[in-house]
């Protein structure tokens, strides 16, 4: 994400931020996000009042560990349910079942597959954008 090394160093680029790296220093933190127009925000802030975390490696970090021990062939290969319904790993529900997890943000990896993403426990309408190298966007 950038040559940073404990303070006083300027993002890289406008990816260097948590929205895509839980390694980077810059992006949304604590109850009012770091605001840089030269990185990527997001506001994580639930409906509580409570400023949520990356809660699983994000779409650069995937892109790191890919190029560095390869693309996984053997992560969740069966037809998964994400969201409410989730029907994988029970070990795993506690990030990708979100009867469990309220506030979920995540990168979702996985190998093969027919799957689905079930967001028919929100009583608030989504907005889905499925494009690649690009985040679902939740409204």
């Amino acid at each position: 994400m950038g040559d940073y090394n404990g303070g006083g160093a300027l993002p890289g680029s406008f990816q260097a931020s948590q929205v895509y790296s839980i390694m980077s220093y810059f992006g949304p933190e604590g109850s009012a996000p770091y605001v840089d127009p030269a990185v990527q925000q997001a506001d994580w802030t639930g409906p509580d009042g409570i400023a949520y975390s990356a809660q699983t490696p994000m779409l650069s970090d995937v892109l790191a560990i890919q190029s560095i021990y390869g693309v996984s062939t053997t992560t969740r290969t069966g037809n998964t349910v994400y969201g409410f319904n989730y029907n994988a790993d029970p070990g795993r529900a506690e990030l990708y079942d979100f009867s469990l997890n309220l506030h979920p943000i995540l990168t979702i990896f996985d190998s093969a597959g027919n799957d689905t993403l079930d967001l028919s426990g929100w009583s608030t309408s989504s907005t889905i954008f499925l494009e690649a190298g690009k985040f679902l966007v939740l409204q």
